[in-house]
């Protein structure tokens, strides 16, 4: 995917200051690049009040798919982004911060109209059992290219790849979703939200996945990326700069997520998690 780059730069700062880029995923509604609402995605808001509290750094900022996303901040320095998962291989290339945000999970996203017909699949907890789904040989799916993939989702794929649409564009996925060309597509609930808006979509939680998961800053490794990561932690560690960091996610989270997310914790030299994006 071309990398869209943002015009956006803070030059506050000495001149000689480290230049940073911040790495933003191209899917709404963390970041908006179409429509009434440009501009306005709970990421790319996010990251420029953060970059503005830190004028230490020369900050660009730069759009891109989450793959190559994953690409450059491993391989490039003086790269970082926000919402990556922690799992045991980046961390030994990555650098990660001590608040992550606790975010929506994965589910499975129908139309709303159709959930009747998703009742079969439920546990008795209400959640899509997905053996149950795999037995439905006439139903389609879709699945985000680039995502982290997690048991039991994990399996499901790797089983069921051949009856999946897997595309690096979600908004083609969401779009082919509600003009019924896909019955069904793995995302987590802030993007039903966002796309439900004409149509309007459901998140039905995946039975033995967490129905939240985190979202790390994280930097390429490196002395500029410590230097981000510490002055990232000294500023996120505060509540007040906490809520203010979160607050254009507000728009794109239910009250409960929202509120979820508003109190993740500090976490210091934790084990690997699961994580949404």
């Amino acid at each position: 995917m071309r990398v869209l780059v943002l015009a956006l730069s803070f030059l506050a700062g000495a001149a000689s200051a480290e230049e940073v880029v911040w790495m933003l995923p191209a899917v709404a509604p963390a970041v908006i690049a179409e429509g009434p609402f440009i501009g306005q995605g709970g990421t790319e808001l996010a990251l420029r009040r953060l970059g503005e509290a830190l004028p230490q750094f020369q900050w660009r900022y730069e759009a891109a798919a989450p793959m190559r996303i994953v690409h450059e901040i491993e391989r490039r320095p003086g790269v970082c982004a926000f919402g990556l998962a922690k799992t045991p291989e980046r961390e030994e290339i990555v650098l990660f911060n001590n608040r992550p945000m606790v975010s929506p999970g994965y589910g499975v996203i129908l139309r709303e109209d159709r959930l009747a017909e998703f009742h079969r699949f439920l546990d008795a907890d209400g959640a899509i059992d997905l053996d149950r789904l795999a037995e439905a040989k006439n139903l389609s799916g879709g699945y985000p290219l680039g995502r982290p993939r997690y048991s039991p989702l994990k399996e499901f794929i790797e089983r069921n790849g051949g009856r999946l649409t897997v595309d690096g564009d979600t908004g083609r996925l969401f779009r082919q979703l509600k003009a019924k060309r896909l019955d069904y597509l793995f995302g987590v609930r802030d993007e039903a939200l966002y796309w439900g808006e004409s149509i309007k979509l459901i998140s039905l939680p995946i039975a033995g996945m967490q129905r939240f998961g985190k979202g790390y800053i994280a930097c390429s490794k490196g002395a500029v990326g410590e230097a981000v990561i510490a002055a990232v932690n000294g500023y996120l560690d505060d509540e007040a700069h906490w809520g203010a960091f979160l607050a254009p996610w507000a728009r794109w989270l239910s009250p409960a997520d929202f509120t979820a997310a508003v109190k993740s914790p500090v976490i210091r030299q934790v084990p690997s998690d699961n994580t949404t994006r």
